[in-house]
């Protein structure tokens, strides 16, 4: 274990992005994934399980982005 926590230490200081600040909340249909510094994610996880396309640049879901990212910051 301590040499796995070592390992773990020097990946993040020799990669720095990897050591990211996300946020994720879903619900039986939906998830939204924030990221400092990095995209927003939004999948219909009842057409799209595997999540292979993310929505939230899609214009056509923008209501639904904003719904997710308002219950992301009232949890």
């Amino acid at each position: 274990p301590c040499r796995a926590y070592q390992q773990k230490q020097q990946a993040l200081y020799e990669e720095p992005w990897i050591n990211a600040r996300a946020k994720m909340i879903r619900g039986h249909r939906w998830k939204y994934t924030w990221r400092l510094g990095g995209p927003e994610e939004l999948y219909d996880l009842a057409e799209d399980p595997w999540e292979l396309r993310n929505l939230a640049a899609d214009p056509r879901h923008t209501s639904t982005l904003n719904e997710w990212r308002l219950k992301l910051i009232q949890k």
